[in-house]
């Protein structure tokens, strides 16, 4: 899995809602690291970006379009997305009113950080990668893992912020007969706290299917395991189940459950 970063500027409001509704994003012409692209690579979008001299000092001439070294700024937004499926060429839909941009991905939403300050001594790839975007053609640049604005947050749901999300099955190799049932919104993020809490870093996903509402599918999930664990005197801890799930386990029970897997997977 890679990282890669694009600027979106005020002006192309419309069409970043446009691409937003639709999980898609184009470009009018191909490029190096477009035709890189993988399904499951991640993508920071940083929208609308100004200079406050009160955070960052004197701004720099020509701003957003300035050379290496100069670019940072506070975002409107910050849309993290992840790449559903291959690149591909579109003349025939177009998406947006002003334009084909038919060299495009489609995406999955991960989450959208509001007002949001990035500078140069945090996060040098990432402003790197945005200030190419902002001076070429909204282009794509990769970045470091280590610059992907959430990669150690996890952020908890629940019944309170219940929102589209991946449930999960989840094992570790040292207890391969148990399974973990959960819910997340990056399941990068999630497996990172785990590892936290382990000094071999070995839990690792089953499987996992993206759902509209993660926390309520979870809690039917466990709800009906949980009864058939007790019905059949099957050991069970909270959310970890001794039953050894395969890939397609756990998309039976959401199916069996009347749970709606999405396309994006």
């Amino acid at each position: 899995m890679a990282y890669y970063a694009l600027y979106v500027g005020k002006s192309a409001t419309e069409n970043l809602e446009l691409g937003l509704a639709q999980g898609i994003w184009g470009f009018k012409e191909s490029h190096e690291f477009f035709n890189k692209l993988e399904s499951g690579d991640k993508v920071v979008l940083g929208y609308d970006v100004s200079y406050p001299v009160d955070i960052f000092g004197q701004k720099p001439p020509g701003f957003p379009r300035v050379k290496p070294g100069k670019f940072q700024g506070k975002f409107k937004k910050i849309i993290l997305v992840q790449v559903v499926g291959d690149t591909f060429v579109e003349y025939k839909n177009q998406v947006w009113s002003d334009d084909i941009y038919p060299f495009r991905f489609n995406f999955s939403i991960i989450h959208t950080i509001e007002s949001v300050s990035i500078s140069l001594n945090e996060k040098p790839s990432l402003c790197e990668a945005l200030r190419y975007s902002a001076t070429t053609k909204g282009w794509l640049r990769p970045i470091d893992a280590t610059d992907w604005p959430i990669e150690v947050q996890d952020i908890v749901l629940s019944a309170e912020n219940d929102q589209p999300g991946w449930v999960y099955a989840l094992m570790h190799p040292n207890w391969q007969e148990w399974t973990k049932i959960g819910c997340t919104i990056d399941t990068d993020a999630r497996l990172y706290t785990y590892h936290t809490s382990v000094p071999d870093r070995s839990h690792d996903y089953i499987s996992k299917i993206r759902v509209e509402l993660a926390y309520d599918a979870e809690q039917q999930i466990l709800d009906s395991m949980r009864k058939h664990c007790d019905m059949n005197q099957i050991s069970h801890s909270h959310e970890w189940f001794k039953i050894k799930f395969d890939e397609n386990t756990l998309a039976k029970n959401a199916l069996n459950l009347g749970i709606e897997i999405l396309e994006d997977n």
